[in-house]
Parts: structure tokens; sequence; C-alpha cells
């Protein structure tokens, strides 16, 4: 809660006493805040939008006799936060399953390589750490992370269906919890981790300064911060066309989008074809085909791995390109010091930061290195 007390159960004393919990309360001390647990998962939403992400059959079941599920008028960028969680929801949690033959693969976008491409990472850097997931809805970065040896990984997203991690990361279960939150409001206390990450996902923050800098204030001094988001370089069909179509694209339902995006995801995988094959013809051409790093990692991972992603660009309600000076603006604003930005497959910016260590004197923790 925001007034950093703990969260004990009323059945069973401190959370940390208490067996796995399908459904139940979360009770502050000291602020008398109450939170609910939804299929074992905690919700910990701020009390005036409560409202708008729970279901209402969870709000009657949720006891909110202290007022911490009133309805309340949602703004504007509250309704579009909440509907970024309803259609990741929907992607993740019915129609893109992610599914652990994926993530076990060396290449392919779900695969170890591209992750630890995009997060700029190297897999020695997460041995032993304690790491906090943003937006980690889909599992992929805490999969990666847990299997490189990370010592707990909390990971926290706005979405229903992050509730479906228990079952995708069960092998990792003792060394995972998943907490349903905003990032804009992060509920954690300050300074818990060694490594915050936010993976293909900042940029569909509306107040993405307030998201990372949560993200900063919830890691050690010393430790680090990796981003990956979309880049206003090299993107501009994105930022000029697809962007602007989608004050239209909001007026039809999910379903209709999904078939819709098939028709880009056909055109991408075809043009990918095209490219391999001249790639294959002569090598040097790769690094003058449009997109090609990009189509090469969506290719091991199969046509579905197109319609995704055309999916995923065309359903997001707020998707922000940033350019170079942005992110580096991003990382100035929080006082971090930039150990590597750069482009990922062309069409990313990845940008990995430290914080500075608490005094002068302490020793900073090592950092990955760009290749």
């Amino acid at each position: 809660p925001e007034c950093q007390g703990p969260l004990n159960m009323p059945e069973t004393g401190t959370v940390a006493q208490a067996a796995e919990v399908e459904r139940g309360n979360l009770d502050c001390p000291v602020c008398l805040a109450r939170y609910a647990v939804i299929d074992g998962v905690p919700v910990l939403f701020r009390p005036e939008v409560l409202s708008h992400y729970l279901a209402a059959q969870d709000l009657v079941k949720h006891d909110s006799s202290d007022g911490t599920a009133g309805a309340g008028q949602c703004a504007a960028r509250e309704k579009d936060k909440a509907e970024c969680g309803e259609n990741w929801s929907y992607q993740f949690g019915k129609t893109f399953a992610v599914t652990t033959q994926q993530l076990d693969r060396e290449d392919g976008y779900w695969g170890r390589k591209a992750f630890f491409n995009y997060s700029g990472l190297e897999p020695s850097a997460v041995a032993g750490k304690s790491v906090l997931v943003a937006c980690g809805g889909s599992g992929r970065e805490a999969w990666h992370l847990l299997n490189a040896g990370a010592e707990r990984c909390v990971v926290v997203d706005i979405g229903r269906y992050l509730s479906g991690l228990k079952g995708l990361l069960a092998r990792y279960s003792d060394r995972i919890l998943l907490v349903r939150c905003d990032v804009e409001h992060l509920p954690l206390r300050r300074e818990q981790f060694d490594l915050s990450i936010c993976d293909h996902a900042l940029q569909h923050v509306p107040d993405y300064a307030a998201a990372y800098g949560n993200l900063v204030c919830a890691t050690r001094p010393g430790g680090v911060i990796s981003v990956c988001v979309y880049s206003r370089e090299n993107n501009a069909l994105m930022v000029r066309v697809v962007e602007p179509s989608k004050k239209i694209l909001r007026i039809f339902p999910l379903c209709i989008l999904r078939a819709l995006a098939l028709i880009p995801a056909c055109a991408l995988y075809l043009t990918c074809l095209v490219e391999r094959l001249l790639a294959m013809i002569a090598k040097p051409l790769k690094k003058r085909l449009p997109f090609y790093d990009l189509f090469s990692c969506w290719y091991e991972s199969g046509f579905d791995k197109f319609w995704e992603a055309c999916f995923d660009l065309v359903q997001a309600p707020v998707s922000h390109h940033f350019p170079r000076g942005e992110m580096e603006t991003l990382a100035g604003a929080s006082g971090v010091d930039v150990q590597i930005l750069r482009l990922a497959n062309k069409t990313m910016w990845t940008m990995v930061t430290q914080k500075k260590a608490a005094t002068a004197g302490n020793n900073e923790e090592s950092v990955p290195h760009d290749k």
C-alpha cells in the first residue's frame, strides 16, 4: 500500500504464514486498506480505480466495506489502461497463448536468444539476482530470467491473464510472485530488486516516464534497469499510418481486429520468404533488406508470430514510439547511468541503465556489456 505498511491475511495472519490462497483479502494494519486476492494473485490497484479493473462478479465477492472497491469516475487515461489490460488478456489468455515449447527454444521470438538480445542483458548477469518484471504477463521474461538462475522474480501486470502464468511457470513456483497492479502506481517497497526489466511494454503505458521512474525506485543502488521499447527511427509506417488509424480501429471488437490482422500478417510473411530467398542467393544483401533481422526472428516462431505481432500492433490502445533523444532524457530524468542504448533488430530501442550507488565509496555491481 501507499503507506508502505505490511499486508496480512485476516484468516491466517501474515502473508508469510499463509498457505496458497485462491480467493481472499489482504489487509494493511497501518492504513486499514484492503486488497483482493483473486485466482491466487494479489490485486493491488488504487482504491479509486479498482472497479474499472475487476469484473463485476469479483467486486461482489471482494469485501469492500472500507470503500476500496468504489466505482468512481475513471479518467480517459485509466480507461485506456484498463482497455490495454483487457486486450492483452484476450491476446495472451485466449488467442495467442505462449507455450513452454516456444519458450524452451533457443531461436525464435519467444526463445532465449531473442530475449537476451532485446533486453541487452547477459545471462550471467542475472544469476542469483532478485528481479522485478513489469508488464510481464506473457511469461516470456520471467521464464528466461528464472531459467538463467534469478533467485526470485516478481511479475506485475495490469491484466487478468497474469494468473495464467501459474501454469506456464509451474516449474519455478517457489521463486516467483505474481502481482496484478498498475506500473504507473507500483505498490512495491523501494530498493527491493537487483534488476528491474520492462520488455516490449513501456511504450503502451500512458505515463511511461512515471512508470520508468518507479522501476528505478524499486531497484537497489548499483542495480540495473532494462527496457526495450518501440523506436521512432525506422518505424515511419507505424508512426504515420498505423497509430493514427487506431481512432477508427478501436471501434471494432477484438475478434474482428484479429481477423483483419491476417492481411498484413500474410503480406509480411511473404515479404520475409522473398527476403530469405534473396539472402540465400547473395548473403551481402542481408544488411540492406528492410527488417530482415526482425522477420528472421519471427520466422523461427512460425506464421502465428507474424499474425500475433500484427494483431498486437493494431489492438494496442496506447503506443508510443521513442526517438533516441527521448530515451536519453528518460534516463537523465531518473538520474541513472546509461550502459547500453542501441537499436535491436532496427525497430526497438534497448536501454540498460545502472542506478547510482548509495555512496561514492560503494562498489557498483557489474552490468552487462554491449556487444
